[in-house]
């Protein structure tokens, strides 16, 4: 260290320069560098009271809430964003009472406190990241420099964390430390990116500052609400209906002579009268737009479908797209031009039960893909489990639907396809499904009512009644209204005698049974 006097020109007055040397890695344990210049940080302390107790004590306890998310409500003293006086008002309220005041457990560091005191230098990481505990005095919210190996870090709490590429004998985080805890070391991480410049230290990009673009984007996202279906509101005094459109479509924008294309993702209400519609534009970045200059953009090829499946148009050369859905081959789609009366584009899949294999012809491009996609052949093992069949009907069934449609391909021969695997057209996988549910059907018994107790008025033959066989072949109707007993008999005829007071049925064998007058009731119950 030296020293230089010096004399401004025009004055008698001296001063006295104190030159140090530059630091020199390695040459002591650890070194400071004065706190750099900063902004004021914004802290935000907050000065709260609460009732507790003890056993028979009550009392009011004071405590500060330092950058800490608490929920606060009516015992709110004072909010500070200067630790001194947050503080003050603490000793205040505790005043006379004999007690002190309190620090949230939840509290953070004091930002400006972090952003006042030194960078601190170490010779290696290795001893870096042991300085919160050997008594170095590094402490929350410090930025820790070792040159020698290019790693800048943070200490959260008791823990070094690097937040360069290169982290040596140091730990990382698996979050962003710009938005760890709310974003309370966001202003101690711009401090650590300006030292790793000052090293040429590269910042780990999930540390990194935000582009202009990435902020943006981040600040519409936390903005808008998702919009799962098309919505249309009332119309304002200066626009027609509102159509706000679905997460995911595909829309272009009309505005001063210019055109803009993207895809919607949300909306989100503002100031104006209006909602505005979130759009992700396609050359990237993304707005908040006026949803009347929004329109609906019709896809102009088969690669400008939007499908929210797995399903992908791939272009293959001029006018020819592919359809994949992961490693499959669906088919494939042709530009015969638009001079084409029957459709622009022509779907082909080797799956098609059609003439030559197409699928359809459509001037629009979604349909066509959509075609493609309903081709796909149907498994053995997705009828199976559609009709609960077991495998074994399901192949029987599909190899005589198979000799019965000669010439339509129905069961798909390939080779790889055996057993579960085998492929049958839609067409066929529906005539499968249909031949085994009917069998089914047929022997599915019929549920007849049960019986109840009550007259006979309203009933038509031929219907149940429940007795008991008697001797001599005579059928006794049970009259016990609490408890039904004896076997159901079907009547299949009903006529009465005696001026319409006596009541006859006779059942299937002709057998002439006595069913008493018209108010006796009976357990019976429609049906055969």
């Amino acid at each position: 260290m030296s020293e230089r006097t010096l004399t401004m020109p025009g004055s008698t007055d001296q001063f006295v320069l104190t030159e140090r040397p530059a630091h020199q890695a390695g040459s002591r344990h650890e070194q400071e560098e004065p706190p750099m210049s900063t902004s004021p940080a914004k802290d935000v302390i907050r000065v709260a009271t609460r009732a507790f107790r003890n056993g028979s004590v009550r009392g009011v306890r004071t405590y500060l809430h330092i950058n800490c998310g608490c929920r606060i409500a009516s015992s709110l003293r004072g909010t500070y964003n200067n630790i001194e006086d947050a503080r003050r008002k603490g000793a205040e309220l505790v005043e006379g009472t004999g007690d002190y005041y309190r620090t949230c457990s939840k509290s953070g560091l004091v930002k400006a406190q972090a952003l006042g005191r030194s960078v601190r230098y170490f010779d290696n990481t290795l001893k870096a990241g042991a300085a919160t505990f050997d008594g170095a005095g590094v402490r929350d919210g410090d930025v820790v420099v070792v040159a020698s190996e290019g790693v800048v870090a943070i200490v959260i709490r008791a823990a070094v964390i690097a937040i360069t590429t290169k982290r040596g004998h140091l730990i990382g985080l698996d979050t962003s430390a710009r938005t760890f805890r709310d974003g309370l070391y966001a202003e101690i991480v711009d401090r650590a990116e300006a030292e790793a410049r000052k090293i040429r230290a590269t910042v780990d990009p999930l540390h990194a500052a935000p582009t202009a673009e990435e902020a943006k984007l981040a600040d519409i996202e936390a903005r808008v609400s998702p919009l799962e279906a098309d919505e249309t509101r009332p119309r304002t005094m200066f626009d027609p209906e509102l159509t706000y459109y679905a997460d995911g479509t595909r829309v272009v924008m009309r505005a001063k002579g210019t055109e803009r294309t993207g895809v919607t993702f949300g909306m989100a209400s503002g100031a104006a009268a209006y909602a505005f519609q979130a759009v992700r534009w396609d050359g990237g970045g993304a707005d908040l737009v006026a949803p009347h200059v929004l329109h609906r953009a019709e896809p102009q090829t088969p690669a400008d479908v939007v499908r929210t499946d797995d399903v992908q148009v791939k272009a293959d050369g001029r006018g020819k797209w592919i359809v994949v859905r992961g490693g499959d081959f669906l088919g494939v789609i042709f530009d015969e031009g638009h001079e084409m009366k029957r459709g622009r584009f022509a779907g082909w899949s080797p799956y098609a039960g059609t003439r030559h294999n197409t699928t359809a012809f459509s001037s629009d491009p979604a349909a066509v893909v959509e075609s493609i996609v309903q081709a796909w052949p149907v498994t053995a093992a997705e009828v199976v489990a559609q009709t609960g069949a077991s495998l074994d009907d399901v192949l029987a069934t599909a190899e005589q639907v198979g000799e019965e449609w000669q010439g339509r391909r129905s069961v798909l021969r390939i080779a790889s396809a055996k057993g579960a695997a085998t492929k049958m057209t839609r067409e066929a996988a529906a005539e499968v499904a249909a031949r085994l549910a009917a069998p089914a059907a047929e022997e599915a018994p019929v549920e007849l009512p049960g019986p109840e107790w009550g007259t006979l008025k309203g009933f038509e033959a031929p219907f149940r009644l429940w007795g008991t066989e008697r001797e001599g072949g005579r059928f006794a109707p049970c009259f016990d209204r609490k408890q039904v007993a004896g076997e159901p008999l079907v009547i299949a005829e009903v006529w009465t005698t005696s001026r319409g007071t006596a009541r006859h049925g006779r059942d299937a064998n002709g057998r002439e049974i006595h069913l008493y007058g018209a108010a006796t009731r009976f357990w019976r119950a429609p049906g055969a």
